[in-house]
């Protein structure tokens, strides 16, 4: 079926900024994509490849994000854990525990409670966005490290192959000098190569899984 959906019209449109904003990728992301890609015209191609992979590589019987994709719905069997049965009772007990808010990460730590310390950040690919701000990149990673518990462990993903830009964010140290991100964390290059071509969604170029490189030197 590849030769009748990657028809040259589709291969066309999907060339096209207009048709990349559609589809949610804001243009400080596309240009890091096109930088993997080659340029804007490989594109395509680096989506087809994409969604090959996912066809021909990867199981589809669990995969429920493309599922919902192309069929419009969930199984019993293929959806995500938080809409299982055997999960409804964990879900119901833990309700009082769980919150949500729309504020952006910066604006939410910066009114998080001193003793309430996070373990985890699951910051999938939003810092793409601001590729071409250091600046909101300083003042949110510099609110992160106020925030983090003594061994935190860091997640997230990129449309560039490598995203330099991330770990290159200065980060601000109270009276002290401040100090780029790659001095902080330390990146497990390892499981990040393991767990990046398992990636279900799989339309992200890189992966990156990190902890702090010395809690105990860290002043923030």
């Amino acid at each position: 079926m590849a030769p009748k959906l990657w028809s040259g019209l589709l291969k066309l449109i999907i060339k096209s900024e207009v048709y990349l904003s559609w589809t949610g990728i804001p243009l400080p992301q596309q240009k890091l994509l096109a930088s993997t890609a080659g340029s804007n015209a490989r594109i395509a191609t680096w989506i087809k490849a994409q969604i090959d992979y996912v066809c021909t590589e990867l199981p589809f019987q669990d995969n429920y994000f493309w599922r919902v994709y192309i069929k419009g719905c969930y199984t019993k069997e293929c959806c995500p854990e938080y809409l299982k049965e055997e999960n409804f009772r964990k879900l119901k007990k833990s309700i009082g525990k769980i919150s949500i808010t729309t504020e952006t990460v910066t604006e939410f730590l910066q009114r998080n409670p001193s003793h309430n310390k996070i373990s985890t950040f699951i910051l999938l690919d939003h810092m793409d966005w601001m590729a071409e701000k250091p600046q909101l990149l300083t003042e949110e990673w510099t609110e992160i490290l106020k925030n983090v518990n003594e061994n935190p462990k860091f997640l997230w993903r990129s449309a560039a192959s490598n995203a330099d830009f991330v770990l290159q964010t200065n980060v601000n140290r109270g009276h002290d000098s401040p100090l780029p991100l790659k001095d902080i964390l330390e990146v497990d290059e390892a499981l990040s190569a393991r767990l990046h071509p398992l990636d279900r969604v799989h339309t992200y170029t890189s992966l990156y899984v990190a902890s702090l490189k010395s809690s105990s030197s860290m002043n923030f």
